[in-house]
C-alpha cells in the first residue's frame, strides 16, 4: 500500500469521498463511485460552493440530458452528410443552461438556443411561443364574436418517400390555403388555425406529412338543417379538389372540445394538443444500448445531392430529407383576423396574463443555478458550475454573483 503523503488528493478529489478512500487503502468497498467526465470539475471551488459538479437531472417531465444527447446525434447525422453549418448551430446549441428556483417550481432558460427546426429542445421553445401566440389570439378573437365554437379538421396526403418530401410539402400548404378560399369554406368558417406536422413509417421508410385545423365556426353550422354545414364528405371532395389529386384523401372532422365563446381551460387543452410537436419524438432518433442515434445512419436510402441531381443511395437521408422540407416554410398559418395587432386590443382581458411566461405562481424566488454541458458519451451531462441569489429582471445586489450552498 502506498504511504498517504506520496499520493496527491485534490486530483482524485473529484470522483468521491467514498473513492478517495478506496485510493488510500481505506475502505475495500466504496458506497459509490462518481462517474468519470471529461474535463473534470475543478472542485478547488467547493470551498464557495460545496456542490458544484451536481447532475441536472429532471426538471418537471422534461429531461434535458437526453434531449441533448439527441440533438448531438442529429448534429452528427448533419455532418456525416456535408452540412456542417447546421451541424455547428444544434452542437453548439444550449451548452449552457440557467434554471431560476421558486418555492413552487423552476423555470429553464437556454441562452444560447439555436432555433433550428430539428433541434429538440428548439422545438419545445417554439411550441411554447406558438401556444402562446395561438391562444392570445383565439381568446382575443371569441371575447369579440360571441356564439363561436370550434371545430378540429385533419387533412391528409399519400404517403411519399424521403426524396419527395419537400415537393409534397410544397403542395400540402398550397392545398391548406386553397381550401380556405372555396365559397362553401368562406361562408361557414370564420376563422382557422393551421399546423403542419410529419410523421415516419420506420418500416416502410415513407413520410406521412398532414395539417391541422382548428376552424372557428358560429353555433347556427352545428344546428341541424344548417345550409352552411359541411360533412365529412364534403370536406374530403372540397380538400381533393385543392390538393388537385386523382385519389380522396382522408380527413377527420370532430368538434373541438372547449373552444367556444369564452375559451375554456378544456379549449386551452385542446389547442396544446394541436401545436404540440412538427415531429413526433423519435422520428429522426432511436435508442440503443442508452446511447441515441440518428435514423438512416446504417440504411440507405435515394436521395439528390442538390436540385435536378439524379437519384442515388444515401444515407442520413431522413435528417435531410425533414431538414429541406421545413427550410423557409411556413408550417404555422393563421387566418388574417387572428393575426390582428394585439396593440390594437383595448379591451380589458381578466386572463391575459396567465397566457404569458410568468413567474408569479411559483411563489417566492430562491436562486439560480448555472448548468454547463461536459462530458463525452454516456457519461456527458450538466453540471452546476455556479449559483447566484440575484433575482431575474431584478435590481443586483452589491454582492453580485454569490456562490454557496
Amino acid at each position: 500500500m502506498l504511504p498517504e503523503s506520496s499520493i496527491d488528493p485534490l486530483p482524485h478529489e473529484w470522483m468521491g469521498a467514498a473513492s478517495s478512500r478506496v485510493l488510500l487503502g481505506l475502505d475495500a468497498r466504496p458506497d459509490f463511485i462518481c462517474e468519470q467526465i471529461d474535463p473534470p470539475v475543478d472542485l478547488r471551488d467547493r470551498d464557495n460552493l460545496p456542490d458544484v459538479g451536481k447532475r441536472l437531472g429532471k426538471v418537471g417531465p422534461r429531461e434535458y440530458r437526453r434531449l441533448q444527447l439527441e440533438k448531438l446525434a442529429v448534429a452528427e447525422s448533419l455532418k456525416d452528410a456535408g452540412r456542417d453549418e447546421d451541424a455547428g448551430l444544434l452542437r453548439n446549441c444550449c451548452t449552457s443552461l440557467i434554471i431560476d428556483k421558486y418555492e413552487k417550481g423552476r423555470r429553464v432558460r437556454g441562452p444560447n438556443e439555436c432555433k433550428h427546426a430539428l433541434c429538440p429542445t428548439a422545438q419545445l421553445a417554439r411550441q411554447r411561443r406558438t401556444y402562446r401566440r395561438v391562444a392570445k389570439a383565439l381568446e382575443r378573437y371569441l371575447r369579440r364574436k360571441e356564439g363561436m365554437v370550434g371545430i378540429m379538421l385533419t387533412t391528409t396526403m399519400e404517403s411519399c418517400p424521403s426524396h419527395e418530401l419537400r415537393y409534397r410539402t410544397g403542395q400540402l400548404i398550397e392545398a391548406c390555403s386553397r381550401l380556405m378560399t372555396f365559397a362553401p369554406v368562406k361562408r361557414a368558417v370564420a376563422a382557422y388555425v393551421r399546423i403542419i406536422e410529419f410523421t415516419r413509417n420506420a418500416v416502410t421508410q415513407l413520410w406521412h406529412p398532414h395539417a391541422h385545423y382548428c376552424l372557428v365556426v358560429p353555433k347556427s353550422y352545428l344546428a341541424k338543417g344548417s345550409k352552411t354545414f359541411i360533412d365529412h364528405d364534403g370536406w374530403g371532395k372540397l380538400f381533393r379538389k385543392a390538393l388537385r389529386c386523382a385519389y380522396t384523401p382522408v380527413v377527420d372532422v370532430r368538434v373541438a372540445k372547449g373552444v367556444s365563446s369564452p375559451l375554456t381551460e378544456a379549449g386551452l387543452k385542446t389547442l396544446r394538443e394541436i401545436v404540440k410537436y412538427t415531429t413526433k419524438p423519435g422520428t429522426l432518433v432511436y435508442w440503443d444500448s442508452g446511447m441515441p442515434y440518428a435514423v438512416g445512419r446504417q440504411r440507405p436510402e435515394l436521395y439528390r445531392k442538390a436540385k435536378g441531381a439524379p437519384l442515388e443511395p444515401m444515407f442520413n437521408v431522413p435528417v435531410m430529407a425533414l431538414a429541406d422540407a421545413v427550410k423557409g416554410r411556413r408550417l404555422v398559418a393563421l387566418s388574417r383576423n387572428l393575426e390582428a395587432d394585439e396593440e390594437l386590443d383595448f379591451t380589458d382581458d381578466p386572463r391575459g396574463d396567465e397566457l404569458d411566461q410568468t413567474t408569479g405562481d411559483l411563489g417566492a424566488f430562491i436562486c439560480t443555478e448555472f448548468y454547463e454541458w461536459r462530458g463525452r458519451g454516456r457519461h456527458a451531462d450538466y453540471f452546476l458550475v455556479g449559483r447566484s441569489f440575484d433575482e431575474p429582471g431584478q435590481r443586483k445586489r452589491k454582492e453580485g454573483f454569490a456562490m454557496g450552498p
